[in-house]
């Protein structure tokens, strides 16, 4: 096993999920579209087919349990279809969609799998101060799948929104374009660069959140919520590959209660606190967190955003020892929108551990981008991570990944090519690992109600 120690922060998603409603970024083959803006009621919202390759048939080379066994490159093909239902009112504002694909291994068929996603949300203002929001979803994936899965910046960097809806959505939280408000709003999705080797090559996952939020002035908003995730191994017949799943299930539960308050349209300032708990089989750990928060937007085209505080561990069993005493926790974001590109950067130091591995802080440094002129049928994106989990067992291991492509869309079709490369490096047991994976895909898919371009 210690081999494989240095590839555990490596994995992640890297290209989000097409949207019915504008040209988006490419996603796996199985995009999870949305019904028709102003459509209320059930609908279809598509269909897609795609065809891929990934440099390696499991997660980075992962070492087997069966010596000497090289499974080589895998051959991919699969499609999916959605429909779901929406409806959007005065007080209420509600979305549910469903998405099912048939994943195919052109060289091991006995990996073939039918595939589910289920994404809903709920928003009910329950008086002019007081207003509910349940969002989750839940899904089973293979890993090479979940490898073209979006994260929450390429899926922000995907929406055509303008600048004001950017500002209003992300600083004080009203939302006037349906997409902004399911992302930000919704139940947090498994976005771990360590997901697909840490899982195993085929898992389930699901999140549940919950908020009520008051307003106490048209300024300033006190806010509280729970939630939670889990994550879990699906076994399949081939023993030699559920043998290098490291964590079979992890389980966390959160609540966090805060506030915000607008000094202008333009700037906001808040404090939040949070506490959570993760159930894995190598921990079972409390954390609490307080931090100030902090946003502004300069000018027509600049938005920043930052977190800063402190917290601390409080282990009930565990695997690995911890540093004791508090800890520093930040988060920051720099998006840019223009009229042909929007580019956002991120970063982030947790004492969470995400992964369940055990790890005592993960720092994540992550970008998206993409361009697309109005009326054109043509646009670009990109986007890279890096990732470094501390403590347990691991030292200093780091990881980046990135990915670029080109997309063509039509009124109905969209056309889209994706190209992933990652690398991880790290000092495990005294000695050097690093570990390299390319992956790329082509994806159609059709809609039918307009696409906007």
């Amino acid at each position: 096993m210690g081999r494989s120690w240095g590839i555990l922060a490596l994995v992640m998603a890297v290209a989000p999920a097409a949207l019915a409603q504008g040209p988006g970024m490419g996603g796996s083959g199985v995009p999870t579209m949305q019904g028709e803006p102003g459509a209320n009621g059930f609908g279809f919202y598509g269909v897609a087919a795609y065809a891929g390759y990934t440099s390696t048939t499991v997660p980075f080379n992962a070492t087997l349990p069966v010596s000497g066994l090289n499974l080589g490159p895998n051959y991919l093909a699969g499609g999916s279809a959605s429909a779901g239902w929406q409806d959007y009112g005065a007080r209420t504002d509600a979305h549910v969609s469903y998405t099912i694909s048939y994943d195919a291994s052109l060289r091991y068929s006995s990996w073939n799998s039918l595939n589910h996603h289920l994404i809903f949300g709920v928003s009910h203002s329950l008086s002019p101060r007081w207003t509910y929001s349940i969002a989750g979803s839940a899904a089973t994936m293979r890993w090479d799948q979940f490898l073209f899965e979006p994260t929450s910046l390429a899926e922000l960097a995907s929406v055509p929104a303008t600048f004001d809806e950017l500002v209003s959505a992300i600083l004080n939280g009203n939302y006037t374009n349906s997409q902004l408000a399911s992302i930000l709003t919704g139940a947090p999705t498994l976005d771990s660069p360590a997901a697909t080797y840490l899982y195993g090559t085929r898992f389930f996952t699901s999140s549940l959140r919950n908020q009520l939020t008051y307003d106490l002035s048209p300024r300033m908003h006190i806010f509280a919520g729970v939630g939670g995730t889990r994550t879990q191994t699906i076994s399949s017949d081939r023993p030699e590959i559920d043998g290098a799943v490291l964590v079979p299930s992890i389980t966390s539960a959160n609540a966090t209660t805060g506030l915000t308050y607008a000094l202008s349209p333009i700037t906001t300032i808040g404090v939040e606190a949070q506490a959570s708990r993760t159930f894995s089989r190598f921990e079972d750990a409390y954390t609490a967190t307080g931090a100030l928060t902090a946003g502004r937007a300069f000018g027509r085209h600049w938005l920043l955003t930052g977190r800063a505080g402190a917290g601390t561990y409080f282990p009930v069993r565990q695997t690995f020892r911890f540093r004791t005493g508090p800890q520093w926790v930040a988060s920051g974001g720099i998006t840019y929108k223009g009229y042909t590109q929007m580019v956002m950067l991120a970063y982030a130091r947790t004492i969470e551990d995400t992964t369940g591995l055990g790890a005592q802080s993960t720092g994540t440094a992550s970008a998206a981008w993409e361009w697309h002129r109005p009326g054109l049928k043509w646009a670009t994106f990109s986007q890279a991570r890096y990732s470094n989990l501390s403590g347990s067992s691991l030292s200093n291991v780091n990881a980046w990944i990135a990915s670029a492509g080109i997309m063509r869309f039509d009124r109905h079709t969209t056309v889209r090519f994706g190209y992933v490369y990652g690398r991880d490096t790290g000092i495990v047991n005294n000695s050097i690992e690093s570990r390299q994976l390319q992956a790329a895909n082509l994806v159609i898919s059709w809609t039918p109600h307009a696409i906007m371009y």
